[in-house]
């Protein structure tokens, strides 16, 4: 497909393209994995909770582990992206998507003004007396 020769008898030379992929928002893609980031609240990463992870294939939802901590990750396998040239009918050829949690904690008001902020400064104090038991 490249430009044709000077010379009757010879071939045409060849097109050489540079492909470019722009960055996506949501995913950051390393060969054939894809991660992307999933904040969850205080009360989700404590208890676990039924999220909807956004993938280049559609939405996916899944049962979150209890006690997920910010960094934790998860891998939902064959949801990334496929082999540059794989053989018919292959989904084990693809990539995994790989979820990091992001624990996402409220605003704390120290003077305690509101019910919620009351509620984790009893937390916090159970927590101090548990300290050694669960830590």
């Amino acid at each position: 497909m490249g430009h044709a020769p000077d010379v009757f008898a010879s071939l045409p030379g060849d097109l050489l393209l540079t492909v470019k992929v722009k960055e996506h928002a949501n995913f950051k893609r390393d060969a054939k994995n894809i991660s992307s980031e999933v904040p969850l609240t205080l009360l989700e990463a404590i208890q676990g909770a039924k999220i909807t992870i956004n993938t280049v294939y559609g939405p996916v939802t899944f049962d979150s582990p209890s006690g997920v901590c910010s960094g934790d990750t998860y891998v939902l396998k064959h949801y990334g992206a496929p082999e540059f040239n794989p053989p018919e009918n292959s989904n084990d050829l693809k990539g995994d998507h790989i979820v990091r949690f992001k624990v996402v904690l409220p605003e704390f008001n120290a003077k305690g003004d509101s019910k919620q902020d009351q509620l984790l400064k009893k937390f916090l104090a159970l927590e101090g007396a548990n300290y050694q038991r669960y830590y």
